[in-house]
């Protein structure tokens, strides 16, 4: 008798900690601005000799069915910038308004650690107007998950920072 509670003790703790390692990936984002009214086309900024990495690729599908493409003479240049940390590490910065940096903020988390995800995974895109520098339109998408990122979680990364629908407020 005392073997069976000792088993059925063990699954039970066995099942819990498959359970924990089995949770689902948290996905956040945020935005700022608008691209101006017409724009169907974006100029993809990259090192010369460099090929878009498979998270560009993603990002240039999903704006692509929104009825943007590439090309090289753009009034809009985009900038992709991914980046994967532990998940233990956040990201405390002064953050403005429109989700920019800003040293005249206080000071908050963007990005706090997480204790129950191994990993975090984000996503910048920025449209700058080719003409005066400024930026039209950013976005953020994160991801926070336990195994390496996975094509599908790569997927919807990509088409939540390239939605262009209205902007979203910046997390806090």
């Amino acid at each position: 008798m005392k073997q069976t509670w000792m088993r059925h003790i063990g699954m039970a703790a066995f099942a819990v900690s498959l359970g924990a390692c089995a949770r689902p990936p948290i996905y956040t984002v945020t935005s700022n601005g608008t691209l101006p009214q017409g724009t169907s086309s974006y100029g993809l900024v990259a090192a010369e000799d460099e090929a878009p990495s498979p998270i560009t690729a993603e990002v240039q599908d999903a704006l692509k069915r929104q009825g943007l493409a590439p090309a090289p003479d753009a009034g809009l240049l985009l900038y992709v910038g991914s980046a994967t940390r532990p998940g233990k590490t956040g990201v405390f910065t002064s953050v403005g308004e429109t989700g920019a940096a800003d040293p005249k903020a206080e000071p908050a988390w963007s990005s706090a650690p997480s204790r129950k995800r191994k990993f975090v995974t984000s996503l910048s895109l920025s449209f700058v107007d080719r003409g005066t520098g400024e930026a039209v339109r950013t976005a953020r998408a994160e991801v926070a998950h336990n195994k390496p990122l996975e094509p599908a979680m790569m997927t919807k990364l990509a088409q939540d920072a390239a939605n262009l629908q209205p902007a979203l407020p910046p997390a806090r």
